[in-house]
């Protein structure tokens, strides 16, 4: 008796792990900062930054893969905006706030296709789709050093909202055969359900920098969201100033 597993997997449908190794998307930041010296709020600054995602990260060609997932944005360039605020009022304390814009352009993906009137989505033959999304990303971090220090060590606090906006997704066909050789019309909304995220991810770090290097490390958390993994990241960095 063929199962519906049999069935799918015939067709190319695949539930099973997958491993994908290889590079990940590129990223080029550029800054512009001023910096301040108040004596009623100590030393502040602003910053403003742009930067672009170049696609350089393997891609998904295989939908039918369902676990199968890119080292990055799929082959999509993705544009960023944002601005920084920074204050240190006093020896011991500091504080930060961050917000970026983030626009993923209109890339064609491979994508199962979404027939008017079903309820699953991705599971279906093979399709193109333009695919582009926007997302907002903010930072807000305390930061608590070592007074009386000659280097700079102590740990910050933090808070990262995030917000990702639906998914815009479009056909340049209106019609597909589905596994049962019917021709039906292809449903775009289907694919952009439920791709409305948002998340509240909390952070602490602790960092120890001098005149020509610096390490830190780190705890991200997922609390709260929507349509999103919980997940957790632990983190380690070193850097080298010349």
């Amino acid at each position: 008796k063929l199962t519906i597993v049999d069935f799918l997997r015939q067709r190319g449908i695949s539930f099973d792990t997958q491993n994908l190794t290889g590079a990940g998307d590129l990223d080029v930041d550029f800054y512009a900062r001023r910096n301040f010296c108040s004596e009623c709020h100590g030393d502040w600054y602003v910053e403003g930054i742009t930067g672009i995602r170049f696609p350089t990260g393997t891609r998904v060609d295989n939908p039918g893969l369902l676990l199968e997932q890119p080292l990055g944005n799929n082959k999509h360039f993705e544009f960023k905006l944002g601005g920084q605020i920074g204050m240190q009022p006093t020896e011991w304390f500091a504080f930060k706030a961050d917000a970026q814009f983030y626009h993923v352009f209109s890339h064609t993906e491979r994508v199962g296709a979404p027939f008017v009137g079903a309820t699953i989505k991705n599971i279906g033959p093979t399709v193109d789709a333009k695919v582009s999304w926007n997302y907002f990303l903010a930072n807000l971090d305390l930061t608590f050093l070592v007074p009386c220090s000659k280097n700079c060590s102590g740990f910050n606090i933090g808070y990262q909202p995030y917000f990702k906006l639906q998914d815009k997704v479009s056909f340049d066909q209106l019609t597909a055969v589905d596994f049962q050789g019917n021709v039906a019309t292809l449903n775009p909304a289907l694919i952009e359900s439920n791709t409305k995220r948002h998340a509240q991810r909390i952070k602490v770090e602790l960092f120890h920098k001098t005149c020509n290097w610096e390490i830190y490390g780190g705890w991200l958390h997922t609390i709260a969201g929507k349509n999103i993994q919980r997940e957790s990241d632990w983190y380690l960095g070193f850097g080298m100033f010349f």
